[in-house]
């Protein structure tokens, strides 16, 4: 997957949406292999672009932001993780993340905490308000 973003740079741009897209995948695949500081890098270069640039694909940014949270968690810095989960609420997180926040392998360490169960019911509540707009 890494040797397709300097065909996406070319094709879409740095800061194409199929670029970050692509990069926030990756930051996945290498984040699945334990490769955190690798991953983290990629999650916070590609959220800076998404953050610099307006009109970008309805919830893009939530979701690097919800990855970054979760890699946060992975690492052990749960209030960093908390307050990244906060955020990509706020950036408009897809209805279908939201919903299933609390049964994301990544963040079942959480479970427990009252600050994640709170933020679990804020989850579901934008879920349902987001639902009930379509």
């Amino acid at each position: 997957m890494r040797e397709l973003i300097p065909i996406c740079n070319r094709l879409y741009g740095p800061e194409g949406p199929d670029t970050l897209e692509l990069r926030n995948n990756l930051a996945v695949d290498i984040a699945k292999q334990g490769r955190y500081p690798e991953a983290e890098k990629m999650y916070r270069e590609t959220l800076a672009v998404q953050k610099r640039i307006p009109g970008r694909k309805a919830g893009s940014t939530a979701i690097t932001t919800y990855n970054l949270a979760c890699l946060a968690e992975a690492q052990g810095r749960r209030d960093e993780a908390l307050s990244l989960l906060n955020e990509a609420l706020e950036k408009d997180l897809p209805p279908t993340i939201a919903q299933d926040m609390e049964n994301d392998e990544d963040l079942k360490s959480m479970h427990g905490d009252p600050r994640f169960v709170e933020l679990v019911k804020r989850a579901r509540q934008f879920a349902a308000a987001a639902q009930g707009k379509n």
